[in-house]
């Protein structure tokens, strides 16, 4: 903005009253009609112009009556005035003119330069150029529906100056997706250019702070800092995206989420969005956490930024398949080979001795133990050996604010009572359970071991996404994962039980398979068991619906395959409404009895 013809704008009533102790008013004469006064009025003005006007910022003039007083905000215009100039103190005379009928956005008073008494050069000091790259931001506000919105998750985002190599870039996690954008600044012009994100699906109010914050991008040619305060702005000066510096974090009892790791080639490559990697640094020198697929710890050593990693690493030995256990081999062995770090606010950056970077992490908050729910990864047998739970099938646990503590136990629902303080816990005695009959052995073994290891817990941890129950002497009874936020559309599910038309839930035979894939465009379509089927489908505020449904006609060997695809397909016929819990959804008929149980496929 040229500030030679910046526009002042004022409030009459905070400045003109101030400045007036009996300010002009409408005289009446004794017909009864009003008469317009103009009056006169002397201010010094300041040798600088300052932002003022709240969200809409202009470039306003300081003013003061007497030489003595502290300039405050002009907030008008003064109409002959254009040839002020900044570094230099002026002292006007100005006269004040009442305007006759004025609009509700129209200015109550017009202001003319009568005569500049005094025009006094003033040396304004040189001020520090404004930079945001030394330090890490988080997002506060984003505008969207043409207002501010505030942040759903801040994330964190760090600005990384132009090199000779590489053109300047900013990272960021905005609490879901990682993402880097190049951007060029000259003085406080600032303009983004091409950028690449991950693309993990984060619901429905991340989805649209991410579309806010991509579409501001576009838009952004400018900057200011306020404070702590960074301001992005278009070009009309509306603010689009506005951040505050975090605090710098400690590197122990901080959970660190891994963002990219070094490909091995010395490339930095981001993680697989399907994916988790943690770690956790505590302050007896161990370290653990989430390396994609197993947990893992191992110990470590600090002194100064110097941090060595013991390459000794012990981990869990569940299966992972690809490219997930490639990414797990990239994690440990770039954990073991850095050297030093660093951290700049909620950014955790592990680097090696040639000083490539192997491992970036964000801070992010632990789960909370109530409302959140877990998915179990192992039990305690009762022969002081913990096993994993069985492919296939999902244990479940959600302790909620009223005391209850529930679950599915891998092929019945069971629920009690439980007890907390601080890391104690307390599980009922009396554990009940629903009595299906299922028919897999493996599968009611794996749930009578489950159970019984939950009758001797006392206390509880959490690492990262990971929740671990302990017993008296401190032995693991049984270790869960958090249960990722589920959508109906593009996600796949798998039927776990349907009613079988004559009352009851039975659930799918031994080494059957019926799915369900919903589309964002209304389709429905999977595996009935036997044959293929799709269709359509209507959802809305947890009603659902489906339209005429066709398969393929093949006929299947083993006839209980063929009248469970039928039980199946009579029962989509009946379906009204759904509920998500976590990865599992609930299907009920107008009657408000299961239709259908699905979970979400591995």
């Amino acid at each position: 903005m040229n500030k030679m013809n910046a526009v002042f704008i004022l409030s009459f009533l905070f400045l003109f009253i101030a400045c007036n102790p009996t300010p002009p008013a409408n005289n009446q004469d004794n017909s009864g009609t009003t008469s317009l006064e103009q009056s006169e009025l002397i201010l010094y003005i300041a040798p600088e112009l300052v932002e003022c006007g709240g969200a809409e910022a202009k470039l306003c003039m300081m003013v003061k009556e007497k030489k003595e007083e502290e300039y405050r905000p002009f907030y008008d215009q003064i109409d002959n005035f254009a040839y002020y100039t900044e570094g230099f103190e002026y002292k006007v005379r100005l006269s004040i003119s009442p305007v006759e009928n004025p609009s509700a956005d129209e200015a109550r008073m017009i202001y003319r330069v009568v005569e500049v008494i005094s025009k006094t050069a003033v040396s304004i000091p040189e001020t520090a150029p404004l930079t945001f790259e030394d330090k890490m931001w988080q997002l506060d506000n984003y505008r969207a529906d043409g207002q501010l919105i505030a942040a759903t998750t801040s994330g964190s985002y760090t600005f990384t100056p132009a090199t000779e190599k590489y053109p300047a870039q900013i990272d960021g996690f905005t609490g879901c997706n990682n993402i880097s954008v190049t951007y060029t600044m000259d003085g406080q012009k600032l303009t983004f250019g091409m950028g690449i994100s991950t693309q993990k699906a984060c619901g429905e109010l991340m989805d649209k702070q991410e579309t806010g914050i991509n579409t501001a991008m576009r838009s952004i040619i400018s900057y200011d800092m306020d404070g702590e305060r960074l301001l992005m702005m278009d070009s009309s000066g509306t603010v689009l995206l506005q951040f505050s510096v975090i605090e710098e974090l400690p590197l122990t009892d901080t959970l660190w989420q891994a963002t990219s790791v070094d490909n091995g080639a010395g490339a930095s490559i981001q993680l697989l969005p399907e994916t988790t990697v943690t770690a956790v640094f505590s302050n007896n020198n161990s370290i653990s956490g989430n390396a994609s697929c197993n947990m893992y710890n191992t110990t470590y050593e600090i002194r100064g930024d110097a941090l060595r990693v013991d390459p000794s690493i012990i981990t869990t030995r569940r299966a992972c398949t690809e490219p997930i256990a490639a990414q797990e081999g990239l994690f440990l062995a770039a954990l073991s080979n850095g050297t030093h770090y660093s951290i700049r606010g909620n950014r955790l950056d592990l680097r090696g001795e040639d000083d490539v970077l192997y491992l970036s992490f964000t801070a992010v908050p632990p789960l909370p133990l109530i409302g959140t729910r877990w998915k179990a990864i192992a039990y305690n047998s009762g022969g002081g050996a913990m096993v994993g739970v069985m492919d296939g099938t999902m244990i479940t646990a959600v302790f909620d604010e009223e005391g209850k503590f529930s679950g599915d136990a891998g092929c019945n629902s069971y629920f009690s009572d439980y007890t907390t303080d601080n890391s104690s816990l307390r599980i009922g005695n009396e554990l009940a359970k629903t009595t299906m009959d299922c028919p897999d052995e493996k599968v009611m073994t794996q749930e009578s071991g489950y159970t019984a290891a939950l009758r001797d817990v006392t206390t509880y941890s959490i690492n990262d996404n990971t929740l671990e129950l302990h017993t008296a002497d401190g032995s693991l009874a049984a270790s869960y994962v958090a249960v990722k936020e589920r959508h109906l559309a593009n996600s796949e599910w798998t039927i776990h039980a349907y009613n079988d038309g004559n009352g009851g839930v039975v659930t799918v035979i031994a080494d059957t398979d019926i799915t369900m894939t919903f589309d964002d465009d209304g389709n429905v379509s999977g595996s009935a068991g036997c044959n293929q089927y799709n269709g359509r489908y209507e959802a809305g505020n947890e009603a659902l619906s489906f339209g005429t449904i066709q398969s393929t006609q093949k006929m299947c060997i083993e006839p209980k395959v063929m009248e469970q695809e039928a039980a199946f397909l009579a029962a989509l016929t009946t379906v009204n409404s759904y509920h998500i819990d976590g990865d599992q959804i609930i299907i009920r008929d107008e009657h408000g009895s299961i239709a259908i149980q699905l979970k979400a496929a591995e």
